[in-house]
């Protein structure tokens, strides 16, 4: 009887918390919720225009819509902080650091989409997008809710934008 007991427990406790078991990838591979629907992505060959990454979460990021760009030619990189909009003049390096993550990443290969199938409404999750564009009109998107690709691409990005932020919000002080 004890058995019975624990073990709906537990999958009581699985439905509600959505176990990992429910998740399964959606489109490339990954943690969430896609289905394999294209044929295996390469790696863009342009020169890299710009890159961008959010994240939401529970609690409020300092920098937010992170966007390393080119503005009349020169690299720069925009965000939200705590001070509102800012755009600073960056070194064109970071063009190539961004382009080296993407490519030992494979972030080319990502899904348009993550999610985790739950029968519950998720109220405490997170979300995230991530966009890169190249020369010749090619683009990566991709964005999730409560779930991401497998890999370090999407927290290389985040580090390397803002550090970036970082840099010019303390300057700045």
């Amino acid at each position: 009887m004890m058995g019975k007991i624990f073990l709906t427990a537990v999958v009581m406790a699985c439905l509600l918390c959505g176990c990992k078991s429910q998740q399964q990838p959606t489109e490339g591979q990954g943690n969430g919720n896609q289905t394999e629907t294209t044929m295996k992505k390469e790696m863009p060959q342009g020169r890299l225009l710009s890159v961008s990454y959010n994240y939401q979460g529970m609690r409020r990021e300092l920098f937010r819509n992170m966007e390393l760009t080119r503005k009349g030619g020169k690299p720069v990189i925009r965000f939200e902080g705590p001070y509102g909009e800012r755009e600073y003049e960056v070194s064109d390096s970071l063009f190539d650091q961004a382009r080296t993550i993407i490519e030992e990443e494979k972030m080319y290969e990502y899904g348009t989409h993550y999610s985790v199938m739950m029968e519950y409404r998720i109220l405490d999750g997170y979300s995230w997008d991530f966009s890169a564009t190249f020369e010749g009109n090619e683009h990566i998107v991709s964005s999730g809710h409560n779930a991401s690709p497998d890999g370090n691409g999407l927290s290389r990005i985040h580090r390397l934008l803002y550090d970036t932020c970082n840099q010019y919000f303390v300057e700045e002080e």
